[in-house]
């Protein structure tokens, strides 16, 4: 950037579309007194349940955090193997790492820049504890044929959902069923600054979701 030019009249990375109902929004929340977990989160959460079609939804403060309370949720920990594609954000591959499992990265296809089926049942092992496909720049992994071959192993599937708010797969929104992560990151098809959501049709786990993101307390504010 040249000496004295405004940082206005950079390139933006990525703008957001902020207009006049988004402000009101804000100001109401300030103006409520919930500033935290309340209402707008309830609400949110019931839209991603009619949105997706699937049973459960939790709000948390990013898509790094669902993945680390999802994952230990999943109880993975030393010893254990996560599958995901070498095309992801590192944050996936710092949550499997930060519980003491390995990060077993596959290639994905060149033309479709998505994990195939093919690839992640190749990385399979004994050791393999969960797969993380990542439906990448908005369009959707073969989430059917992923989710058949865990099925057939036993093993957890946790779709990387951060690009995938309004992505479809066979007519289904993407988080129909099964668990994913969505991210409400600035950069994201929508955006709160940060945030991100977890659905699920696991009632058990979303139990325990609901309990991790309060550090083990079983009830919220509401």
């Amino acid at each position: 950037m040249a000496e004295g030019k405004a940082m206005s009249e950079f390139l933006p990375f990525s703008r957001p579309a902020m207009g006049v109902e988004e402000l009101a929004a804000v100001k109401e929340v300030l103006e409520s007194g919930w500033i935290t977990t309340g209402p707008k989160n309830q609400a949110l959460e019931q839209a991603f349940c009619q949105l997706t079609g699937n049973q459960h939804a939790i709000a948390v403060s990013s898509a790094t955090a669902g993945m680390h309370i999802t994952l230990m949720a999943l109880e993975i920990g030393k010893g254990d193997e996560v599958i995901t594609p070498s095309l992801t954000w590192v944050s996936t591959l710092n949550m499997i790492s930060l519980l003491g499992a390995t990060p077993v990265m596959v290639d994905v296809d060149r033309d479709t820049l998505m994990v195939t089926p093919e690839a992640i049942e190749s990385a399979i092992t004994p050791r393999t504890k969960a797969i993380i496909p990542v439906h990448y720049a908005g369009a959707p992994a073969d989430i059917d044929a992923i989710r058949a071959i865990g099925e057939r192993y036993g093993i957890a599937v946790i779709e990387d959902a951060a690009h995938a708010v309004g992505t479809y797969y066979k007519g289904r929104h993407i988080g129909a069923k099964g668990t994913a992560i969505f991210s409400f990151h600035a950069i994201k098809n929508i955006t709160c600054a940060e945030g991100g959501l977890i659905v699920t049709d696991n009632e058990n786990l979303a139990r325990q979701l609901r309990m991790l993101k309060f550090h083990g307390l079983g009830v919220d504010c509401l």
